[in-house]
């Protein structure tokens, strides 16, 4: 189950996972389509989407800030489609912060 919801937990949209989606498209990833359809219910009206790392993507936070003016937060892994390498995780020490920048983008590790 998918649901969209707001900080006050207001639901703007829910769906149940029914199996593969043969109207889906085929050049995106299955996550970023869901995300992308959810969101169109709140698009450019100023909203942030926080998300965990199994529905991000930098390319998916490119396509939310560009076609729909909502900005976005959360992990993202490493080895996703398109990951830029300006961004890959670098070796740190336990208390450190590297901010890395990217196609307008802000990386925080």
């Amino acid at each position: 189950m998918y649901k969209i919801a707001d900080a006050t937990s207001y639901t703007y949209d829910m769906r149940v996972y029914l199996g593969k989606d043969k109207k889906e498209n085929l050049s995106t990833s299955a996550s970023f389509n869901v995300v992308n359809a959810m969101t169109d219910c709140i698009k450019g009206k100023g909203h942030k989407v926080f998300m965990d790392n199994f529905f991000s993507s930098p390319e998916l936070y490119r396509d939310l800030l560009k076609e729909k003016k909502i900005n976005s937060c959360g992990t993202v892994r490493p080895n996703r489609k398109n990951f830029p390498k300006n961004l890959a995780p670098c070796k740190m020490k336990q208390g450190d912060l590297a901010v890395k920048f990217c196609n307008g983008m802000t990386a925080m590790c």
